[in-house]
């Protein structure tokens, strides 16, 4: 097992804060841009949620999560959907009615993933990669349909 130096010691741990920081350009002054595109996201999956006619997909899992079967549970049913996701749309289900609130879990998940996915397009990408794939994830109207 090979020792680390003191100066290696200080690198990793700096290398490892700056994956943690706020995304943005390296000499900025870190603010919290990425404000401004979650909440444009919010507000357009919002203005979306109840407007959309209901998909297959998502009658198909509204049925399934209203009748979860023991042999759900235990893997007997072919089913692509994991019976956890049905699990939590059924308790969903319960508190609240309506295919806008259906929609808020696919809206919440999908603001949700905006976050890692700038901070794997810092590490791929670099820094210049970050502020558009928060405005296209922000803007991207699919995860609504898909229900990420």
């Amino acid at each position: 097992m090979a020792v680390l130096g003191e100066g290696r010691v200080r690198e990793l741990r700096a290398e490892s804060a700056a994956d943690e920081r706020v995304p943005g350009p390296a000499g900025e002054e870190r603010r919290p841009w990425w404000v401004l595109p979650v909440l444009v996201g919010l507000g357009v999956r919002a203005a979306m949620a109840s407007a959309l006619p209901i998909m297959f997909d998502e009658a198909w899992t509204i049925g399934r999560a209203a009748d979860v079967s023991a042999g759900m549970l235990l893997g007997r049913e072919v089913d692509a959907s994991p019976p956890l996701s049905y699990l939590v749309y059924g308790a969903w289900g319960t508190l609240f009615r309506g295919i806008g609130w259906f929609r808020c879990l696919s809206i919440v998940t999908s603001l949700a993933a905006i976050w890692p996915c700038a901070l794997a397009a810092r590490r791929l990408f670099g820094e210049s990669a970050v502020r558009p794939t928060v405005w296209i994830l922000a803007l991207w109207p699919l995860p609504l349909y898909a229900g990420w």
